[in-house]
């Protein structure tokens, strides 16, 4: 079964999250949140879809999650631009401050099936 989705435009979102990391993948900081960014997952992912890019990093999920949280009622991101402020000590201990702006959208609860 197919169907075509819609969804409303509720506004522009931004959220913000830091976090810090020890010997390069060790996540000492940071908040445990992820978030939707329409036209794909954004679910954390874990160190190994990280460092592939497949995934965003924590600290970016937790960033999308405080962007949909900042509008009422929306369930998802689109067209996401992310600000990173990047502090690397050496390689050993990292510090990252991500802001995430975007349109948040509420997917329209009216969907009916294709009927093919």
């Amino acid at each position: 079964m197919s169907t075509t989705a819609t969804y409303d435009v509720l506004g522009d979102a931004t959220g913000t999250s830091k976090g810090a990391i020890v010997l390069w993948f060790f996540q000492i900081e940071g908040e445990n949140k992820s978030g939707s960014v329409a036209g794909g997952s954004s679910s954390g992912g874990g160190i190994f879809s990280s460092l592939l890019g497949s995934m965003p990093s924590p600290v970016e999920a937790a960033a999308i999650y405080n962007a949909i949280e900042s509008v009422p009622g929306a369930d998802a991101l689109i067209s996401p631009r992310f600000h990173r402020d990047i502090v690397d000590y050496l390689g050993f201990y990292r510090t990252e401050v991500v802001t995430v702006t975007g349109k948040a959208i509420r997917i329209n609860p009216s969907v009916e099936p294709d009927p093919k």
